[in-house]
């Protein structure tokens, strides 16, 4: 079974390594900014995970996240949010939203594959991570 993944992030640094970590993986991947682009790319796609980038410049992830939730069909799709380890704010309000689990930039940056693949088989619960 090929793993579909959406990562959603507005860094092109950050998008190059972890399409990167993603292919290397065997996954399907695709990268977008946050906002309207990224929810109609998740509606098309349906994605197994979506790994979001927390500190976003160009538009709230957390509105992205709380969007992806109000739909039933993409609801149950686990989301990764990532974000460096001191924005608490950033955390919290990705946890409200209904991010399922909440990492360090360091742990998504290092293994991303381990990450996504904790939070595929359900090891994960909602809120914090590494």
């Amino acid at each position: 079974m090929t793993v579909r993944v959406l990562i959603v992030d507005d860094n092109l640094l950050s998008c190059t390594r972890l399409l990167g970590q993603a292919q290397a993986a065997g996954w399907q991947a695709r990268a977008v900014g946050p906002g309207a682009e990224a929810l109609a790319h998740a509606r098309q796609q349906r994605p197994d995970a979506i790994v979001v980038n927390l500190a976003a410049a160009s538009a709230d992830p957390v509105l992205f996240i709380r969007a992806l939730r109000a739909e039933p069909d993409l609801a149950p799709v686990p989301v990764l949010g990532f974000c460096g380890h001191r924005e608490t704010r950033r955390r919290e309000g990705a946890v409200a939203a209904g991010c399922n689990r909440v990492v360090a930039n360091s742990a998504v940056a290092s293994d991303l594959r381990a990450q996504v693949e904790r939070l595929i088989s359900g090891a994960s619960p909602v809120g914090h991570g590494v």
